[in-house]
């Protein structure tokens, strides 16, 4: 062992964590053998790793994606009908009793604001992104729920704990009001400026924006493409498919698009979107999910709610050729205001990089009569979650907020 690795953590400290690894997996192997699970008072309560679900494990009924995964949690109880349950309604079950049974959250890609305005924008709802047509495996249930663990709760002991942060108030505080659409930014623009973006954008992950090791359908293709070993099309590529194969492949090289034939780069962009959000792009076209895009730096790219989407291509549409400060004041004659916007990280353990929330005042998306049914606190400003962005940096200079706050001398803010 190293001294730079003894001189942080104690030598109890990593024996522990081995046995608890060592006492998970060991129960993960009895279950996928079938054998009799037996707990014993040290076990974690907590068995599910969302993380290791992301994954093309294939099951042969659908309902056995929820049935084999949520009895690892203690407590858990298998719903009477389950056999007449849909897959989502599992899964949505499952999360429930889960959520409940920690008493904590479970922090989604594909958060109900993203479908829904209105209360709980920020829980994961399956019902509303998953649909049968579109399983194919294990990651295609699960991939939706970060790695990066819980949201912060108010309280553990609460039924029903607030989710609460501080807003750090300090400009710039979000994304979103820094941002276009993605039709406005690049729709006149060629494939080779979209990858440079996406290139930028996508900087901070390995697999760029697959949420779980998959495999690509032509990646071999695309690869050697991509490596000059064989020669590109020359006027058209031959599928969809391919196109978005090579375009992802693209972002790992330095190689520039310039001499290749252009391809539908926003359509390519939404689907590597959906790729790491872990939604079908057919699903998430009927929601009206929009893509948005900050190019100033950190680039970032995301999905909103396609409310807030049709709200920001009026004032695209309306402002062309007018100055920011036109375009910002337009805005809050719209349903919403871009000004009340903020950007949240939302997850208590995740590392230095992961997913973010964008947020919006709730006053500035409900007028005082449908306000009756939005959840009213008078000593803390309310937000709702509207949309996601990819991977950022924890000190990201955008980003106005976190879930440091856990009672209610510490926060400012809400998310209903």
């Amino acid at each position: 062992m190293s001294t730079a690795i003894e001189d942080f953590y104690s030598r109890q400290d990593l024996i522990g964590f081995a046995k608890n690894f060592n006492r998970r997996a060991a129960l993960h192997a009895k279950f996928m053998l079938g054998e009799k699970l037996e707990r014993d008072c040290d076990d974690n309560e907590d068995l599910i790793v969302f993380e290791d679900l992301h994954s093309q494990h294939v099951a042969s009924k659908q309902q056995d994606y929820a049935v084999a995964v949520f009895p690892l949690l203690r407590g858990y109880q298998l719903p009477a009908p389950s056999q007449r349950m849909s897959l989502p309604g599992l899964v949505e079950d499952g999360l429930e009793q889960y959520e409940r049974l920690l008493k904590s959250r479970c922090c989604s890609k594909l958060p109900k604001g993203l479908f829904e305005l209105g209360t709980e924008s920020y829980r994961c709802k399956p019902s509303l992104y998953l649909h049968s047509d579109y399983i194919k495996h294990l990651g295609d249930v699960f991939g939706a729920l970060s790695s990066g663990g819980a949201l912060y709760t108010s309280s553990k002991e609460s039924a029903h704990p607030k989710i609460c942060f501080r807003d750090t108030g300090g400009p710039p505080s979000s994304r979103l009001s820094q941002s276009k659409t993605y039709a406005t930014a690049f729709g006149d623009k060629n494939t080779a400026a979209a990858q440079s973006f996406m290139r930028a954008a996508g900087r901070l992950s390995q697999r760029t924006f697959w949420g779980f090791q998959q495999v690509e359908p032509h990646s071999a293709w695309a690869g050697a493409i991509v490596r000059n070993e064989i020669a590109a099309p020359y006027d058209k590529w031959p599928s969809r498919a391919h196109e978005k194969a090579v375009f992802a492949d693209s972002l790992h090289n330095t190689t520039s698009w310039n001499a290749w034939p252009e391809v539908d780069h926003e359509r390519v962009c939404f689907e590597l979107m959906c790729d790491f959000v872990g939604i079908h792009p057919d699903i998430a076209r009927k929601e009206r999910l929009g893509l948005v895009v900050k190019v100033e730096e950190p680039p970032c790219i995301g999905f909103v709610n396609g409310a807030v989407y049709d709200c920001m291509r009026r004032v695209e549409q309306n402002c062309q050729g007018q100055s920011v400060e036109s375009i910002a004041s337009l805005s809050h004659t719209n349903t919403f205001s871009l000004e009340a916007s903020l950007t949240l990280w939302p997850s208590d353990v995740g590392g230095e990089k992961d997913s973010t929330f964008e947020l919006m005042k709730t006053d500035s998306c409900f007028d005082e009569q449908s306000a009756e049914d939005v959840l009213r606190f008078r000593s803390v400003s309310e937000y709702m979650v509207v949309g996601v962005w990819f991977l950022c940096e924890r000190d990201d200079p955008c980003i106005g907020a976190d879930l440091g706050a856990r009672e209610s001398a510490e926060y400012d803010a809400i998310l209903i």
